[in-house]
């Protein structure tokens, strides 16, 4: 699944390339984040909700959450 976003606050709005992506909560084994990437890969045994933070590259105090649940 492709994650898109993008940031704004601290001194303005973030390019979507300088965002990093981590799992924050909800992941089974097998759902990652390919790494330096905005996909995230999702298991087949995926349930319930998994929240991705994206970090600006420029400014790490600058983040948002986003959640992604499987549909059935």
């Amino acid at each position: 699944v492709k994650i898109v976003a993008s940031l704004t606050g601290g001194t303005g709005v973030y390019h979507v390339g300088l965002i990093d992506y981590s799992i924050k909560s909800g992941a089974v084994d097998g759902t990652y984040i390919v790494p330096g990437t905005n996909i995230l890969h999702v298991a087949e045994g995926q349930t319930g909700t998994v929240v991705v933070t994206a970090t600006s590259r420029n400014n790490s105090t600058v983040t948002a959450d986003i959640n992604f649940t499987q549909k059935a």
